[in-house]
């Protein structure tokens, strides 16, 4: 199952207000490591610094997570 099909699936009413990049892979089953490619390559959610922590608001996170499901469809 793809990441946007598997994340359609789920309630993200339980998300704090910032996500880090583990929170992420961990929301959506894959590695710190593709999240901060996505990020990378400006394909990911848009994210900002604090201290050496590259930290997501959740209306950005979910933003993102609904633009991606809707290009997939």
């Amino acid at each position: 199952m793809s990441v946007a099909a598997r994340a359609s699936t789920m309630s993200w009413d339980h998300l704090p207000a910032v996500l880090s990049e583990q929170n992420i892979a961990d929301l959506l089953g894959v590695t710190v490591e593709r999240v901060r490619k996505w990020s990378y390559n400006g394909r990911g959610p848009q994210t900002f610094k604090v201290g050496n922590d590259r930290l997501v608001r959740r209306a950005a996170f979910l933003n993102w997570l609904a633009a991606r499901a809707r290009r997939l469809q």
